[in-house]
């Protein structure tokens, strides 16, 4: 017979986790803790008392594991070994933001990674023939609440000719979604500082050309970097490196590295997990944002 009492326990505590994190975090954790972590947790601990008896003295690594395989096994949408680590990034979470400060005698106190069980749960399903599941896409798209770390630490940088390029570049990658090769060939003719538009045009549609309105922080951001220059062109390129050679992958890098400890401290991530920031995963979070937006608009027009 279940525990409707824990039951009500369980349920108050994740959403007062859900109120701890942000929307991109909420969206992304919470379902899993709610459908999947609650009923794992009346299912195997039917006799504790309450949530404190079963996270104080019973909860340990093995249900680490076991959740995340009754996650894998429970759940019809999982279909990759990806989301074995999903899971427990958010168990983790749920751990770092709630039961580390409401359970501090808790057995997982100690514990600076859930993900290190990931190749055991994977074995485990794969042995057990618990599900068939697929090897995870390499170039995930960025994560929601990833987007916005990125844009304080974009914020937080110190200016210098590169880092104020690499602030412009980025947020126009998140915005827009542009090919690398293409963006590093953006000119200073793209940009009208007046209208505050920037002018794309196409290889493939060379004749046409896109104007799009800069949100006002970028513009900014381009109106200032334009302006530290001490002397410009119209055909020069905007992004530029050090050696005025146009930027590549490997300039971002440093950025990219400061951006993921970033990332992991201010969302209490697990430091072993895999934090995908890169120029592809902005690029596909972009185009899929672009895609949401215009399926919107169709659906309320």
């Amino acid at each position: 017979m279940e525990n409707s009492s824990m039951r009500y326990e369980l349920e108050n505590m994740v959403v007062e986790y859900g109120m701890k994190i942000s929307k991109g975090l909420f969206d992304f954790h919470v379902y899993k803790l709610k459908d999947y972590l609650i009923p794992y947790v009346l299912e195997n601990f039917s006799t504790c008392r309450n949530a404190e008896e079963v996270f104080t003295e019973e909860f340990t690594k093995s249900n680490i594991i076991n959740s995340a395989i009754y996650y894998i096994r429970e759940n019809d949408s999982v279909y990759s070994f990806g989301a074995i680590g999903d899971f427990l990034l958010a168990l983790y979470s749920f751990y770092q933001v709630l039961i580390n400060h409401k359970f501090p005698q808790n057995k997982l106190y100690n514990e600076k990674s859930f993900s290190v069980h990931k190749d055991e749960i994977k074995t485990i399903i794969i042995n057990n023939k618990i599900k068939f599941l697929k090897e995870p896409d390499s170039n995930r798209p960025l994560r929601e609440e990833f987007a916005g770390v990125i844009i304080q630490t974009l914020d937080d940088i110190k200016d210098t000719p590169l880092s104020s390029k690499i602030r412009v570049a980025i947020k126009l990658l998140l915005i827009y979604g542009f090919k690398f090769n293409m963006l590093c060939k953006f000119k200073w003719e793209n940009f009208d500082s007046e209208k505050r538009l920037f002018k794309v045009t196409y290889q493939e549609q060379p004749y046409r050309e896109y104007k799009l309105d800069l949100p006002y922080n970028l513009y900014l951001d381009l109106k200032s970097l334009q302006t530290s220059l001490k002397e410009f062109n119209k055909n020069d390129y905007i992004f530029v490196n050090s050696n005025d050679n146009l930027m590549t992958a490997s300039d971002f890098s440093p950025f990219y590295d400061k951006a993921k400890e970033k990332t992991i401290i201010t969302l209490c991530l697990d430091k072993k997990e895999e934090v995908e920031i890169c120029t592809k995963s902005i690029i596909k979070f972009a185009v899929i944002n672009m895609i949401k937006s215009d399926m919107s608009r169709t659906h309320h027009n």
